[in-house]
C-alpha cells in the first residue's frame, strides 16, 4: 500500500525532495500528523486524568481502545512521548490485545507492558 500511494504521489510531481511518510506527512486530504497528535494527546490526558488517582489498584480503571493499526501505533507511539516522525518498529497482530502501562505505578511515567500473563 505505501509503495503504491508513493507512486501515485510521485506521478502527480509530489514530494520532490523525499518520500511520502505518513508518520511525518499525514494523509492527503486527510488529518496532519500534527492533528493526529494533536487529538491523540488529548486522549491520553483524559486516560491519564481516570487512571492517576488509581494508581495502587484501589479502584479498577482499565480503559479499551479499538481501532485500527495505524491509529493504535501513533498512539502507542504519543503515550510513551515519542513524536509521530519518531521510528518505532512495532508489529500490531489484528485482533489481538495490546497493553500500555505505567511504570513503578507513577502515571507520568508511560511504558509498553510486553509479556502480558494471561493465566
Amino acid at each position: 500500500m505505501t509503495a503504491q500511494i508513493r507512486a501515485g504521489r510521485h506521478e502527480r510531481g509530489l514530494d520532490t525532495e523525499r518520500p511520502w511518510n505518513i508518520w511525518l506527512d499525514g494523509c492527503e486530504n486527510g488529518e496532519s500528523a500534527a492533528e493526529v497528535s494533536d487529538r491523540l494527546d488529548k486522549i491520553i490526558t483524559k486516560i491519564r486524568e481516570i487512571q492517576g488517582p488509581y494508581m495502587h489498584g484501589e479502584k479498577g480503571v482499565d480503559v479499551v481502545l479499538i481501532a485500527h493499526g495505524h491509529i493504535l501505533r501513533a498512539f502507542a507511539k504519543r503515550w510513551i512521548g515519542f513524536e509521530m516522525g519518531m521510528a518505532l518498529p512495532m508489529m500490531l497482530e489484528p485482533g489481538a490485545v495490546g497493553v500500555l502501562s505505567y511504570e513503578h505505578h507513577k502515571v507520568d511515567e508511560p511504558a509498553f507492558l510486553l509479556g502480558v500473563n494471561m493465566g
